[in-house]
């Protein structure tokens, strides 16, 4: 079952890029985003559980997209923050920043284990 929710979120990634579906943030809260489509009708919406009696919550815990919910660095949860990329300019910068910084610590921890045995 998992990997059918991630081929649909595949698709609406895909459908996005492709212009047949447009996101728009929710003009009440700035973490829901709907889609505007003809082939597709959802919503993209990050969550904050509050825990310890945190009445404002913590950092986004997990992402809904429709029906489909995904915690935090799953599979799904970066699938949806490309759905947004594929829409939206701001989400494709973050997107970018998130990718370099990953793509500088694996360079630094790459050549100190290399620098390490030799």
């Amino acid at each position: 079952m998992v990997e059918l929710e991630l081929q649909v979120l595949r698709l609406i990634r895909d459908a996005t890029a492709a212009g047949l579906i447009r996101w728009r943030k929710n003009g009440h809260y700035d973490d829901l985003f709907d889609a505007e489509s003809d082939v597709y009708h959802g919503y993209i919406q990050f969550r904050f559980p509050a825990y310890n009696d945190d009445a404002g919550g913590s950092d986004r815990d997990y992402v809904r997209v429709g029906e489909h919910r995904f915690m935090i660095g799953t599979a799904g949860w970066w699938l949806a923050l490309e759905i947004l990329a594929a829409g939206m300019p701001d989400w494709q910068e973050h997107l970018q920043s998130l990718r370099e910084v990953y793509e500088r610590d694996i360079r630094e921890l790459s050549a100190a284990i290399a620098k390490c045995k030799a």
